[in-house]
């Protein structure tokens, strides 16, 4: 994209991450953290690829997904004002849990009869009879009793209409001290007002503290799974996807900024791959004709046996499979290596497996946060939870604040009616009749106490039986927040026969593991990585998602680049491979022995009938060299000295031959001998076994039974690595038998032979050879070496770093479930559990207690207006009055 959309997309993720350090930690700075990295790495990579979206969308994340977790910011900000702090949630939640203990008397029977159920038919059984007729009545006392006084009530309220309603009619006399003893039990029941004010206002203070925690802790869940957290870290579900999204882009295009910077760093270091290519063919070339079994036994190639047996050949072998061992594991080995495992990596087929693996890696993370959006984003989206916290915030707290108005001022009326008879209960009226003032009862107290305790039901009644619903709601929830308190692995185990839960098997061990380790967190300091609970399991052993993933990237291109940071820090940079012993001692070997005096005559030819009087007295004079014999001549004219028994050349063989056995016609041809039997008259009976032992040296010099394999170039010629040459002017060797191929992007090497026989000379000067061309081959490793430290050892692993090791280890390190735990302790438990269940049993005991305190005064109130109704009523009857007593004054 152009420069401004790359600037705008990098400001997304850093201010998206911001966002969510703000919010989790309190707007504390945030440090140079792995998710900021891999979220700057992300974000570079869609900004930087031409195929890259200039929107922040993908096809794993929507603008959807972008204006949720903005709102989820923003919401995280409002709800999270003046929330609790830790150790208040704590306190609050020792408290709550106390009180739903004892909402359940002090046994969670949900648990126990979770526990004991051996089906989830069982447990239905169990539960039913738990829940017993006596057991619902006495939950839902309160509401019955509510019930109770309405029906009483409506007897009551006849008392009133009629006086044959009322028993014992008559005119009464109250004692001061009995007008006392109402006054007390006027106090008592506003004292119970009182207790039911305090309680109401800690019972919503508690189920509003709850729920401000539930949002706070539900958008901060939701925030940090759309944006991530430092605090526990957890790299978030956005800069995750995106990642996943614009790596997999990478990868799949060939003109990225990463396969782009791969492919240059690459074919910069090719050189280094060419020299250990060479050198690893000469080596393996010299290996493979040791071994071979013309070379090994002569005469093989034609099918033929001529007794002898290249003794050199055996012993270079071992030593030849060392220098493999010593160049594989040298600064310029590893070096190669190290690049061979990048160029893997960064070929199209691994790239391709790679993207689909990093496609399909996200479908349970795109789950997971769809599930979370469409659970918790209703708290963040419209008006659902701001007007919910407003019917608590105001709802409820209006409506208890008119129960509590209305129980003061219902205590008020019946107080004042009491007082009034306390003090004033009479007054005096003057009768014209008789003249007289005469003194009657007052009948403002009776009609407060009517009034009073006719409308008590309008406060009792609702009081009670909201009251008691709730209370009875109450204990289930109760039973199951116990339950979710106590929940690990264990209880999971005893609980699944009851639930049906099936916790057996590598699903239900994942499952065990994410409650113990994300949701109830016994180590609150940890912070569990999904990737290390997740597995899969092959046939021997069970591989977590971490582990298979390690395995497949990271641990291959590390311990790469892990071997070449060792060799370089054990043989420095300037190292000369051909310093090593082993090289060292083998180029040494080969200069200064020749093959040919090691093809001696097998072991078993002495014991040939034919053979064998080739070492009787009679035929060799060894008087002068007493170890001198057929079977231990070479095929050198000079004697060799490699072995530590002696062996000869032909020169000294043919010198202690015995004088009998004339020889002649010796010549000498580029450095070898040939001995040829021109007249054997003189002994008829040794010349043709001589004969035969010479012819059999004399087939190894002139027929081709030698395997001398050459390379060949790319026309089919054959070529020489001994001949190879540096060009200043094509800064490139020639003629050095590699065959270049690839493309503009990366060049490959490879080495091509030709089969080739030659006689025992030129199998000689071959081997001989060996020598200068390891020699300068190994000086071109060296020089590669030396060139490659930096480009590979430190470019390369650099762009590997920063476009693959760190973003990957950072997503992997990322995908934590602290979080997850911090949600479910802070909101389920603390917020729901321990702090609004209890302030819903609260404000259900407020409602009770209001009810009952009503219904207290109402029945001391009852009392007081029978003991003044009957007065005043026989006074109306004196004065011929039949006058019902209504509370209309």
């Amino acid at each position: 994209g152009n420069p401004a959309s790359q600037m705008a997309h990098v400001k997304r993720g850093l201010q998206r991450y911001a966002r969510a350090m703000a919010c989790a930690t309190g707007m504390r700075p945030s440090s140079y953290s792995r998710p900021l990295l891999v979220l700057v790495v992300a974000a570079l990579h869609g900004a930087c690829s031409q195929d890259a979206a200039e929107e922040d969308v993908n096809g794993f994340v929507t603008e959807a997904d972008e204006d949720l977790a903005n709102m989820a910011y923003e919401k995280c900000g409002a709800y999270c004002k003046n929330v609790p702090s830790e150790e208040e949630v704590m306190e609050n939640r020792e408290t709550g849990k106390r009180d739903l203990a004892n909402a359940l008397g002090g046994t969670n029977f949900l648990l126990e009869e979770l526990k004991r159920a051996e089906s989830e038919e069982d447990f239905a059984a169990r539960l039913k009879e738990h829940f017993s007729v006596s057991m619902l009545i006495k939950s839902a006392a309160a509401g019955i009793l509510g019930f109770l006084v309405l029906f009483c009530w409506f007897i009551w309220c006849w008392t009133a209409c009629f006086r044959v309603c009322r028993c014992r009619e008559r005119s009464r006399t109250v004692k001061p001290i009995i007008k006392g003893v109402f006054g007390v039990l006027f106090v008592i029941g506003l004292c119970l007002i009182l207790y039911g004010i305090i309680v109401a206002n800690t019972g919503h203070g508690g189920f509003a503290a709850g729920l401000h925690l539930i949002a706070c802790s539900s958008a901060t869940v939701l925030n940090t799974t759309m944006s991530g957290t430092d605090n526990p870290p957890f790299i978030g579900m956005l800069p995750a996807l995106t990642f996943f999204d614009d790596f997999s882009s990478e990868l799949l295009n060939n003109d990225s900024n990463l396969v782009t910077e791969l492919n240059v760093a690459l074919r910069a270091t090719s050189e280094i791959d060419a020299a250990t290519l060479l050198a690893t063919g000469v080596i393996s070339l010299f290996r493979d004709m040791m071994k071979d079994r013309a070379n090994l036994e002569p005469g093989s190639a034609v099918d033929e046996d001529l007794w002898h047996e290249c003794g050199l050949c055996r012993e270079l072998v071992e030593p030849l499979d060392k220098l493999d061992e010593v160049l594989s594991t040298s600064l310029a080995g590893t070096l190669r290596d190290a690049r061979l495992q990048v160029r893997e990596i960064v070929g199209w087929a691994s790239r391709k497996a790679l993207a689909e693996q990093v496609l399909s890696a996200p479908g349970p993370l795109v789950s997971f946060k769809d599930q979370l959006a469409s659970t918790f984003g209703v708290l963040v989206e419209g008006e659902f939870f701001p007007t919910f916290k407003d019917h608590v915030d105001n709802t409820v707290f209006y409506g208890l604040l008119l129960m509590s108005a209305f129980a003061i001022v219902y205590w008020f009326v019946a107080a004042a009616s009491w007082w009034i008879w306390l003090v004033s209960p009479s007054t005096k009226e003057k009768d014209y009749e008789i003249g007289e003032e005469m003194v009657r009862h007052r009948r403002l107290p009776v009609s407060l106490s009517l009034c009073a305790w006719y409308c008590s039901p309008c406060c009792v009644f609702p009081a009670l039986v909201v009251g008691g619903v709730l209370l009875t709601l109450s204990i289930p929830i109760s039973a199951i927040c116990l339950t979710l308190d106590s929940v690990d692995s264990q209880m999971l185990d005893d609980i699944s026969r009851g639930t049906g839960l099936n916790v057996s098997g590598d699903q239900g061990e994942m499952i065990k593991d994410l409650v113990d380790e994300c949701l109830v967190r016994k180590n609150s300091s940890s912070n569990a990585n999904m990737m290390d609970i997740i597995f899969v399991r092959n046939d021997t052993e069970k591989v977590t998602l971490r582990q298979q993933f390690e395995r497949s990237v990271l641990i291959p291109v590390n311990s790469a680049f892990d071997r070449v940071a060792a060799s370089q820090n054990a043989s420095g940079e300037d190292h000369d491979i051909k310093s090593e012993p082993e090289i060292a001692s083998f180029i040494s070997q080969t200069a200064t022995q020749r093959i040919d005096g090691t093809i001696l005559p097998k072991a078993r030819m002495a014991e040939n009938g034919r053979f064998r009087m080739l070492n009787a007295p009679a035929f060799i004079d060894n008087s002068r060299d007493p170890v001198l014999t057929a079977f231990n001549t070479g095929c050198s004219c000079a004697d060799p000295d490699i072995f530590p028994l002696p062996a000869y050349g032909l020169d000294a063989f043919a010198a202690y031959v015995g004088t009998k056995s004339p020889y002649s016609n010796q010549t000498s041809r580029s450095g070898t001998c040939t001995y040829n039997v021109s007249d054997c008259s003189s002994d008829m009976q040794k010349c043709p076994v001589y004969e035969d032992y010479m012819n059999l040296k004399y087939r190894m010099f002139t027929e081709k039974l030698f395997r001398c394999d050459v390379f060949i170039d790319m026309d089919g010629l054959e070529c020489d690595p001994q001949f190879m040459e540096f060009s200043n002017g094509l800064q490139s060797y020639t003629s050095d038998c590699l065959i270049v191929g690839g493309n503009s992007q990366e060049r490959t090497f490879t080495l091509r032979r030709r089969e080739r026989y030659c006689n025992l000379p030129e199998f000689t000067e071959y081997i001989q050879a060996m020598g200068k061309r390891m020699n300068i081959t190994l000086d071109r490793v060296t020089a590669a070496g030396r060139q490659a430290i930096r480009s590979v050892g430190r470019d390369l692993k650099y762009i590997m770093d920063v476009h693959f090791l760190i973003p990957l280890d950072s997503i992997v390190e990322g995908l934590t479930c602290g979080f997850l735990g911090r949600f479910y302790q802070g909101a389920v438990l603390g917020g729901f559990c321990f702090s609004s269940v209890p302030g819903m049993r609260a404000l259900s005991q407020a409602l009770v207690i209001f009810g009952l305190a009503v219904l207290w005064v109402a029945l001391v109130d009852y009392v007081m207006w029978r003991l003044q109704v009957d007065n005043v009523m026989r006074e109306d009857e004196l004065d011929g009055r039949q006058n019902i007593i209504v509370a209309t004054e």
